[in-house]
């Protein structure tokens, strides 16, 4: 009855149907990059595949809230088998390591392709822009200011730092003097938005 549900209603019946979404986003890069070699799981096919990895997740009592995020997407990847699952987290994972030593979720959903956002300050060093695929697909980063507002989108964040990122950086030392903005972040320091004071204090 379930899986009816969902058939007629769609996935997002469920509670954590995002992470099925962002599984399919994922695969859909990986073939359009790589093709035929990854499989098209569309709704329909999954579905009726639903008694291979969705329903025993459903629990007893069974229930639309029951599968977590993580037992969604590992049911949906334990379809592909695990080399291409493995191989799939590779190219297209989950999240990407700051230098400022922080991993951020990749956003698969994003109208501007797969994305992150962060502090300005956690990207500071960065001579090459982020990406994913085997380095075909940059990834869309969202520049945030110390209160995590957004001030910049960019997929070229060199071009960025040797651009737009004078202006920029001009008017955040006006609204937040506390922080560093220096005038080479491809050579400053990355953390995660610390204060000029807990930088030198070691904090």
């Amino acid at each position: 009855a379930l899986v009816e549900a969902l058939r007629t209603h769609g996935f997002e019946l469920l509670d954590h149907a995002r992470a099925i979404r962002q599984t399919q986003a994922r695969l859909a890069l990986a073939r359009s990059m790589f093709g035929d070699e990854w499989p098209e799981l569309t709704d329909a096919a999954l579905l009726d595949r639903a008694g291979e990895w969705l329903t025993p997740l459903f629990g007893e009592p069974p229930g639309l809230s029951r599968p977590s995020a993580d037992e969604l997407r590992r049911g949906l990847l334990g379809l592909l088998g695990w080399s291409a699952a493995r191989t799939l987290d590779a190219i297209a994972p989950l999240t990407i390591e700051t230098p400022a030593r922080r991993a951020l979720t990749i956003d698969y959903l994003g109208s501007g392709g797969p994305g992150i956002e962060a502090r300005v300050q956690e990207f500071f060093g960065l001579t090459a822009h982020p990406a994913i695929l085997r380095g075909k697909v940059p990834l869309t980063i969202s520049l945030l200011s110390p209160a995590r507002r957004p001030i910049a989108v960019t997929k070229d964040l060199p071009g960025f730092w040797t651009g737009g990122y004078a202006d920029m950086a001009k008017e955040m030392r006006g609204r937040y003097p506390k922080h560093d903005w220096p005038a080479n972040p491809a050579a400053a320091r990355a953390h995660q938005g610390r204060t000029k004071a807990r930088l030198a204090s070691g904090e």
